[in-house]
Formats: C-alpha cells, sequence, structure tokens
C-alpha cells in the first residue's frame, strides 16, 4: 500500500509548493524521510536496502530547504537498454552504485527553496569499507540559487572485498529552522581486490567472457594501453611467469603486428604521475590474425618486490593493424588506462608519456584484458586476472 500513500503525499506536497517540479516534490518526500524504524516484527531494524529513503513524514517535506530536479530527457537517455547516460548520473535525491570499485563519484544539484539564503554543512555517515568525501562541504546560496555538489566514495582497503554497505549525507541548514535532509548511500566493491588462500591469489581488472572493445589509431603508432593491479603486501616478492592479452578479429589486428610489453611498480595506486619499470618483453609478433586470448612465455621472469601496485602495459610499436588494444564495457573498475607516447620504452610520468584512465585515453570506459601469472613469496602460482580463456565471439 505505499504507493498510494506516496501518490497522496505528492498530491499535498504539490499543493503546498505548487511551483515545484514533480522531481523536486519527489526529492523533497526522499530526502527528509523518517530513516530509523523497525521490520513487521517491530524488532528487527530496517536498512536502506528494505525502505529506501525511509518513511514519508509530510510535516517535514513541506518545509524543505534544499530540492533536487532532473528532466525527462535525461531519465529517458538514462534507459538502460538504449541510453547514453548512466542511471548513477541521473540527479537523484539518492546515491547508489554496486560496482563502485576502488573509487566512485556522483555529481548532485541542490537548489535553495527557502525564501531567505541559507547556509549548509554537510556531514556523512560512511558505508562499511569506504571513506566518503563532499566538495564543497559547506555552501551559502540565496533564494532560488543552485550549488553543485561532488560526491566521492573511496575504499579504504585496495586488498579487501568490499560487501554491499550503506551509508548517507545529511545537508543541515545553520539556522535551524528547516528539517535536516539526508541522502542515503548504497555501495559495492566490484573486482576491487586480491584475494589470496594458501599463497595462490587472483586479481582481476576485467569482466570479459564474450564480446569485446577493440581501440587504436588507424596503423601502429605510439599508443600504451595498462592494467593496474593491486596485491597485499604479504604475496610479494612476486615472480611474474606469464602474460596474456586479447586481440581482436583480423581487422584489426594482423599477422607480424608487433608487441612490447613494460611491467612496472607503483606505490600511489596512480600511474598516470609515474612507476618503477621493474621489467619489459619486448618484440612479440602475432603470428596468426584472430580474436583470441594469447598467452607468452617470459623467459626471463620478472620480479616484483612491493609492496605496492604492479601495472602491466603493452604497446604496439610497429604493424599495420589498425585497433591493437582490446577491452570489455561492462562496469568500468577503474584500474584500465591509455595514451600516447614518445620514444621506445615509455617512462610514466614523464612528459614523453600522456596516460589518462580510459574514459579519458580513448573516450570510453573500458576495461583492458591483460593478464598474468606467477608466484608468490611462498613459491605458489599467482594469477594477474582470469587464467580461463574466455570465448570470443
Amino acid at each position: 500500500m505505499a504507493s498510494p500513500h506516496v501518490a497522496g503525499s505528492a498530491a499535498l506536497l504539490r499543493a503546498v509548493h505548487p511551483d515545484w517540479s514533480v522531481a523536486e516534490i519527489k526529492s523533497a518526500l526522499m530526502t527528509t524521510a523518517v530513516t530509523t524504524g523497525h521490520l513487521e516484527d517491530g524488532i528487527t531494524p530496517w536498512t536502506p536496502e528494505e525502505v529506501g529513503s525511509g518513511r514519508v513524514d509530510l510535516s517535514r517535506a513541506a518545509l524543505a530547504g534544499l530540492t533536487l530536479d532532473e528532466t525527462m530527457a535525461n531519465y529517458n537517455a538514462a534507459n538502460p537498454n538504449v541510453g547514453s547516460i548512466r542511471i548513477h548520473q541521473l540527479n537523484l535525491p539518492s546515491l547508489r552504485n554496486l560496482s563502485c570499485g576502488e573509487r566512485c563519484q556522483w555529481t548532485r544539484t541542490v537548489r535553495n527553496r527557502l525564501t531567505r539564503s541559507g547556509t549548509w554543512t554537510i556531514g556523512h555517515d560512511n558505508p562499511a569499507g569506504y571513506a566518503l568525501s563532499v566538495e564543497p562541504a559547506s555552501f551559502t546560496l540565496a533564494p532560488g540559487a543552485s550549488q553543485v555538489l561532488t560526491i566521492t566514495a573511496t575504499v579504504n582497503d585496495v586488498t579487501l572485498p568490499v560487501e554491499k554497505s550503506f551509508g548517507r549525507l545529511v545537508l543541515h541548514e545553520g539556522a535551524g529552522d528547516v528539517p535536516d535532509q539526508q541522502l542515503p548511500v548504497a555501495l559495492r566493491g566490484n573486482q576491487v581486490s586480491v584475494e589470496c588462500a594458501d599463497g595462490h591469489c587472483e586479481l582481476r581488472a576485467d569482466q570479459f567472457s564474450s564480446g569485446y572493445s577493440a581501440a587504436g589509431c588507424g596503423t601502429s603508432c605510439s599508443m600504451l594501453w595498462a592494467n593496474r593491479f593491486s596485491a597485499p603486501p604479504a604475496a610479494f616478492p612476486i615472480t611474474l611467469t606469464t602474460l596474456s592479452f586479447l586481440t581482436g578479429s583480423s581487422a584489426y589486428v594482423h599477422a607480424g603486428d608487433r608487441f612490447d610489453f613494460y611491467v612496472y611498480q607503483d606505490d600511489d595506486r596512480d600511474p598516470t604521475n609515474g612507476a618503477t619499470l621493474v621489467g619489459s618483453r619486448k618484440g612479440y609478433l602475432i603470428a596468426s590474425a584472430g580474436a583470441r586470448l594469447r598467452t607468452l612465455v617470459l623467459e626471463q621472469p620478472i620480479v616484483l618486490n612491493g609492496p605496492g601496485d604492479i601495472v602491466i602495459a603493452m604497446t604496439n610499436p610497429a604493424g599495420s593493424g589498425p585497433r591493437p588494444a582490446t577491452g570489455e564495457l561492462s562496469n568500468f573498475l577503474g584500474r584500465s588506462y591509455a595514451g600516447a607516447y614518445v620514444g621506445e620504452d615509455p617512462v610514466l610520468g614523464s612528459s614523453a608519456v600522456h596516460l589518462q584512465l580510459t574514459p579519458g585515453g580513448v573516450g570510453s570506459a573500458v576495461n583492458w584484458v591483460i593478464r598474468a601469472s606467477g608466484t608468490t613469496a611462498s613459491g605458489l602460482r599467482i594469477d594477474l586476472g582470469d587464467a580461463a580463456a574466455p570465448v570470443v565471439r
């Protein structure tokens, strides 16, 4: 029976604020809802997964100082089947990302609906495993003015898995005559960390199973693409013995194309500002074209002493294939990079390498299919990515 109650509440609120849009009415109902209560047994506290924003309280909603608006065009654009934007990009009165990975971000625009200026400060309850930050943390708005908020969630430990967890933002107006407003937060780390057991570790920087996206610049060029892996400190030293990568069809990668591989160690989870080159394998030639997961054995294994992230990069310095870099477009995990470089061996962080996360580097949030395997400090095998060969369609 929630639907008729909420619909009636919205109608009453619209009578109080006839100039508010439907989206603003919805945001006022959601952000002022009561967040504490119990399930039907009267004992078990409810969670945001069970009640969403909470229980409608019209006495609070009518006094909401801030609203969030959104257009029908953007709602249509967020259609998962044919849309051009992701749902979490909508200006909604909630923050949800169940594929957050090690870092995710939202922007929200709030509007002052008071008849006076107001000053708000933003507090937050962190979801388990994540830390929230908001910019700006406080702001002042004249009547009718708007403020863009940037909210960032950052995982606390990249080497630990994070299950679904909940938090909230609380916007408090300094005069104290309007209710606090809350935006619920729901997060889950998707392939955030490395799972290790008995000295065997697996890292994934892609979710590839079938289908792929290929990128390049027409013919062989000075393009670098890379994945970043986070191994637990106890796994080091790690000795890499094989490298694996996906290539696209014969229309994208040709026989005789050359690929070079570089392995770096990075200590701040950001290879765009620099990383230390530990080893390389240069001159791998494609024997026969075709879409497949290819594996090469490192004649000279590469030892990483850690701790820190492992960055595995590829280049295509010679050949005629127009799209040598291959990945997948499920949920961007924030671990894949691309960019142009100058010179023989890319020096990350230098002016000769312009590395960015793939949304900026190639204009698409692609996860490269680059993997590796080897042994940990205990002498047992480690897989950086899924060792199983996927099916390519």
